[in-house]
């Protein structure tokens, strides 16, 4: 869990910074996005925005004792 809140603030600050109209961020700005995450692309920001997602929300309902 500690990796998905650290990939989840530095995505929030990052977005925050650089989009603050909390709009998703135009084609050139996705690039610097993606390399203050540390990852290739806006495609991979994507992938791993929806693998951090899943993983919160298994621990969420392991949590909660429901299923995802």
């Amino acid at each position: 869990m500690l990796a998905a809140h650290d990939f989840l603030t530095r995505l929030l600050v990052t977005l925050r910074l650089v989009a603050p109209d909390a709009q998703p961020p135009r084609p050139a700005t996705q690039g610097l996005v993606a390399r203050a995450l540390g990852l290739a692309d806006w495609v991979e920001v994507l992938a791993s925005l929806e693998t951090t997602r899943q993983e919160v929300a298994i621990w969420l309902a392991d949590v909660e004792g429901v299923e995802p």
